[in-house]
């Protein structure tokens, strides 16, 4: 299910979303719904490269940090 957001960018920023979008035969708004599912991927990256490393080196607390994380953004 999708729902509806209104966004304001500014004029260059969107100058840029809506030429990548003409140049894919893409609405804007699916341009902008990849871009958040990229920096949402990249979240997830960070935090399970630091709960690698810190589990490596014993520090429990921050792997429990990071676990949350994860299961928040996967909400």
């Amino acid at each position: 299910m999708k729902e509806r957001l209104s966004i304001t960018l500014n004029q260059e920023l969107y100058k840029e979303v809506k030429r990548k979008a003409d140049e894919l035969h893409e609405p804007v708004s699916r341009i902008i719904e990849k871009a958040i599912s990229a920096w949402r991927r990249d979240e997830i990256a960070e935090s399970l490269k630091e709960y690698y490393v810190n589990a490596e080196s014993g520090q429990e607390e921050i792997v429990k940090d990071a676990e949350s994380l994860i299961d928040e953004v996967w909400k």
